[in-house]
């Protein structure tokens, strides 16, 4: 990693179309989960996806000798629980209002870090909390979002999982970001296969009747959103300080609302764009004194 003073201090034109490509990659991935969890069962769903993305990454990375137990308990509140809540929450809502929900994940890294490391919270945190909350209350009384409001819980489960997992991330040392990903999905698909099989059924009906754009959407989700989308993230991270690209990370909820639209004729209220709006200037004004940015799912 380079030394902070060593960060490039703006993006050049190529590194800023990297960045709209990442949150396109990332938009488009809560399109892909919609439509594996519509065939295959949702938690199964998930185990496929961290299936293909270990055997993908795992020959490219070395064990995290002396972190394993962190390693794996990351891949329990990220990989299995976190997933968990995601894929069954967008069985009930549409990508978007997923997407919208899920960036609170930010607001509830900076509580958690307040509450289990001592981090400094200050007003200006709070307000953003309170805008965030506040937009998603908006998305939430939209009449198709209202109907699902128990997935609307889950999906707000999956962005507490997340807070909780970027602290335990923020805790752990020297262990590669791209290490990570590729032994945490070697350490939660398993958890998942095994999870669904206590709470799911039709697994292997699902398997054996998918067809192309099923297995193209679990395929996206591994090499498109995972494996290449966090690769690039990654890059840029080294490159520039995280108030150079903290504006990708706020964008895949547009992209998913646009790709939604498009490809799955999803309507888009004036609820889902004033609460999406206000959600995501919650969350960028708690970016912005957060020190810490990762990627959406």
């Amino acid at each position: 990693m380079n030394s902070p003073d060593l960060k490039s201090s703006s993006l050049t034109p190529i590194d800023a179309a990297l960045g709209l490509f990442i949150a396109v990659l990332w938009g488009l991935n809560y399109v892909a989960i919609k439509i594996s969890v519509i065939h295959f069962p949702p938690i199964y769903a998930s185990g496929l996806r961290f299936a293909l993305v270990a055997a993908i990454l795992i020959w490219f990375t070395k064990p995290p000798i002396g972190n394993f137990i962190p390693v794996f308990m990351i891949s329990a509140v990220l990989g299995t629980l976190h997933f968990i809540f995601v894929f069954t929450g967008v069985t009930g809502v549409d990508p978007s209002v997923a997407s919208i929900i899920l960036q609170l994940g930010t607001p509830f890294s900076a509580l958690m870090a307040w509450l289990m490391l001592n981090d400094a919270f200050g007003w200006r945190r709070a307000i953003g909390m309170l805008i965030a909350f506040g937009g998603v209350a908006i998305v939430a009384g939209e009449p198709s979002v209202s109907s699902s409001l128990f997935h609307v819980g889950v999906c707000l489960a999956a962005a507490l999982c997340w807070g909780v997992s970027n602290v335990l991330i923020k805790k752990l040392n020297g262990v590669e970001p791209i290490q990570l990903i590729a032994w945490m999905a070697l350490f939660a698909a398993p958890q998942l296969f095994v999870v669904s099989a206590l709470m799911e059924e039709g697994q292997w009906a699902a398997t054996t009747r998918a067809g192309t754009i099923e297995w193209t959407a679990i395929i996206y989700m591994a090499i498109g959103a995972s494996a290449i989308a966090y690769g690039l993230w990654y890059y840029l991270m080294n490159k520039y300080e995280v108030s150079r690209i903290i504006g990708i990370n706020l964008m895949p909820p547009v992209f998913a609302a646009l790709s939604s639209a498009w490809l799955l004729g999803e309507v888009l209220g004036w609820e889902k764009i004033v609460g999406g709006l206000l959600t995501l200037f919650g969350v960028a004004i708690i970016q912005i004194r957060w020190n810490r940015v990762t990627g959406p799912v």
